[in-house]
């Protein structure tokens, strides 16, 4: 027989002490761990005798009802009953003495029936519990809002259990504590409003109350009892769920510190997350019995309830007084040309549906501020922050801890919200907090005072006092809500909904305007293509009459015959010119590397008769690039501008400059520059509509107007733009760009 070993506490860190396995249990109660199914003896506490009169060592190993007799058989109705994480509770009379058993499975599978003495007076029948029950369900039911529902709270535990202090403990996202409520006697000290640093209450112990969400200490200065067992029995008991399990040695001397001498605490759980604690202390021992635990922890879930519904009422209404501005903008961003742009003529509803003082709409390298925010180099230091965090959503009340950059502007800049516009697009929206230096209140030195042990270990010690310890927080700003962020990504999801909707609506629309091009080129090549053969019967009937029969004709007919004659040979040149047009529209491109440099030597090798008719000077300032696109058709591009160039032009000498750009994109533009007339500003954005001519039909030259048009449908087809800049008697300067097409990339 051995007596299992107290499990040893890691002194150096909290979060590392083995809590779940301390291998003792509290003095106040003791426990049999038992086989299956013929229940016997397999562990048992060391201070059983104390409680039956009988030594551990005469029990272990023994069947269980040596020591129950006649009671073996309501244990074994509940064995039965125990299903997968089930506690039974129940009342056992053992010795003429009333017990409140626990039975139980604990993570090992092993069963644990745990026995705690419950005077008879204490003792709740179920009417008495019932009564108790609905009593303080109602009145938490009926708080008024989640601060009368927390003080209602400590005030119907303090009722029910006698402590002398019991507070509300409410974690934060750090899991530091508040006290948001307190019940106590007059001499205790009020912890009100007071702060505990997360190491008060380690990682580890977090999980226990969420899975034990009862905890008595009933007697804080008593001598845990150890347990007992066979030598080959060497795995130590899990003890989570245990109500009688030992307290950890650095928690029992932080109570005492306390001047604490019974502990009893409640999880409140939100959503399966711990919430907080209901923490009651009194000055000396205190045992309070099972049923009223079993209350009180009732009372914990329905203060679980309450808050969600509270919360979601808070929310609701939040939500319903957002909506309106919602709407609004919704509607703004639904009418406008450019939703963006709504965004920007909005930006009063954006800083009043959620509570900031400055606010940055940031598009593509522009930013668009209102109220207080940093300068434009500081904004795009946290968009950059922000691209590397890849959210749809983000939030930070101290934005300096994340960013080194930003203790430069704390005091305008300390708490962002953000909400990322497109996964592709360079599009955030940002409101901002400034800093609000702020003083809290913690319930001693948060900071934990440290020893070296004889054995050169460090040791972590539990605070001595917990009078007000007064900190100032900088660089922090007023914490974003919950409805902020709900509100922020709701105004996204309107915004993607409003974009989506208008690239469905320019897709369906580009497709119609394709099918119309279509249509439009075949009708052109059709029509065009079968009006020559008539054409060509009204010039040929027309000459013939001219030849055979001017003579009776007369001067007037004649005339008359002539320019019916002129008139079909332009008509001729027109349906060539459509001909062409729906030609370059309709060809497949080849597209290939090309070298402009030999591309231009060809063109103006074509054109030599009319740069020599009309002396022109071609310059290039530099080699030009190497591109891909279709050969053929670009030397149409740079034929018909050379040619127009050349064509609209008085100046002596008339010189054409060829040449290219690169913009900040690194994209090449290309450019053709003379020194003609120049193009009024007035017509610059009608000159590529097909047979526009600015001029009459025989100045310059003449001509039917169809070559800029043929040159931007060119260019669209290899994904490109072209405009120009020009003015009058100075001359004119067409730009354009060449992308590769997408099926040959």
């Amino acid at each position: 027989m051995v007596i299992s070993k107290p499990q040893q506490s890691d002194i150096t860190s909290c979060d590392k002490e083995p809590i779940h396995i301390p291998g003792r249990i509290q003095a106040h109660g003791m426990i049999i761990v038992l086989s299956e199914p013929d229940l016997i003896i397999e562990q048992i506490s060391t201070n059983v005798e104390q409680f039956i009169g009988q030594s551990a060592n005469d029990l272990l190993g023994t069947p269980l009802a040596t020591l129950l007799g006649d009671s073996l058989n309501e244990i074994r109705e509940h064995q039965q009953q125990l299903q997968s994480g089930d506690i039974q509770s129940f009342s056992l009379t053992l010795n003429d003495k009333l017990y409140q058993a626990i039975l139980h499975r604990n993570a090992q599978a092993r069963l644990i029936l745990e026995l705690e003495p419950e005077p008879m007076t204490q003792a709740l029948n179920a009417h008495q519990v019932y009564n108790q029950v609905e009593k303080s369900i109602t009145s938490l039911e009926n708080a008024s809002d989640l601060d009368d529902l927390y003080q209602k709270t400590v005030a119907e535990v303090r009722q029910l259990t006698g402590f002398d202090r019991v507070k509300l403990y409410r974690f934060d996202v750090d899991w530091h504590g508040w006290v948001v409520a307190e019940s106590k006697a007059d001499h205790m000290p009020s912890y009100m409003d007071l702060h505990f640093p997360a190491t008060d209450i380690p990682k580890q112990a977090r999980a226990l109350y969420v899975r034990n969400r009862m905890r008595l200490i009933a007697d804080v200065h008593a001598e845990p009892a150890g347990l007992l067992h066979q030598p080959d029995d060497t795995i130590p008991i899990d003890m989570s769920d245990m109500a009688l399990r030992a307290v950890s040695p650095i928690h029992i001397e932080y109570l005492q510190n306390m001047g604490v001498g019974a502990s009893m605490s409640i999880s409140i759980l939100k959503d399966g997350v711990l919430w907080g604690l209901i923490a009651c202390h009194h000055t000396t021992t205190l045992h309070v019995p099972y049923r009223i635990r079993i209350i009180c922890k009732l009372l914990s879930l329905t203060v679980s309830t309450q808050l969600i519904a509270k919360e979601q009422q808070v929310l609701s209404d939040a939500h319903a007084q957002a909506r309106y501005l919602q709407d609004d903008i919704f509607d703004a961003m639904l009418e406008a040309t450019d939703p963006m742009d709504a965004l920007i003529e909005n930006t009063d509803n954006l800083l009043q549906l959620i509570n900031a003082s400055g606010l940055v709409i940031w598009l593509n390298g522009q930013a668009d501020t209102v109220g207080n925010t940093p300068s434009f180099d500081q904004i795009e230091d946290i968009i950059l922050f922000l691209k590397q965090l890849d959210r749809d959503i983000y939030s930070t009340e101290s934005l300096s801890e994340v960013l080194t950059s930003a203790r430069d502007y704390a005091e305008i800049t300390s708490g962002v919200l953000a909400i990322k516009i497109s996964q592709t697009l360079d599009q955030f929206i940002l409101w901002l907090r400034p800093e609000q230096v702020q003083t809290v209140h913690w319930g001693g030195n948060p900071e934990k005072s440290k020893t070296i042990t004889e054995d050169g270990e460090t040791r972590i010690n539990p605070r001595k006092s917990f009078e007000k310890w007064s900190q100032n927080v900088q660089q922090t700003a007023i914490p974003w809500e919950q409805k902020d962020k709900d509100a922020a990504l709701i105004l996204r999801s309107n915004i993607v909904d409003v974009i989506l909707r208008r690239v469905n609506e320019l897709k369906q629309l580009n497709l119609r305007l394709e099918r119309s091009n279509l249509e439009l080129d075949a009708f052109a090549y059709i029509a065009s293509h079968d009006l020559k053969e008539p054409l060509r019967g009204i010039h040929n009937y027309s000459s013939i009459l001219i030849r055979r029969y001017a003579d009776q004709l007369g001067e007037d007919g004649q005339s008359k015959l002539d320019t019916l004659v002129r008139l079909t040979q332009r008509l001729d040149t027109l349906l060539d010119s459509l001909l062409h047009y729906s030609r370059v529209g309709r060809l497949e491109l080849t597209i290939a590397e090309t070298d402009l440099n030999l591309l231009i030597r060809d063109v103006n090798e074509a054109l030599t008769a009319r740069i020599q008719e009309s002396p022109t000077e071609i310059v290039i300032p530099r080699p030009l690039p190497t591109i891909f696109c279709d050969g053929t058709q670009l030397a149409e591009v740079y034929t018909n501008l050379i040619s127009n160039g050349i064509k609209y032009n008085t100046s002596n000498p008339k010189i054409i400059e060829i040449g290219y750009d690169q913009d900040e994109e690194n994209t090449t533009i290309l450019y053709i520059k003379d020194n003609g007339i120049g193009i009024p500003k007035k017509h610059q954005e009608s000159v590529f509509r097909i047979f526009k001519r600015l001029h009459r039909r025989d100045d310059y030259g003449g001509g039917i107007g169809a070559g800029l048009t043929i040159v931007q449908k060119i260019i669209q087809r290899h994904n490109g733009t072209i405009w120009l800049e020009s003015t009058e008697s100075e001359g004119t300067t067409f730009y354009f760009t060449i992308e590769t097409p997408e099926e040959t990339q």
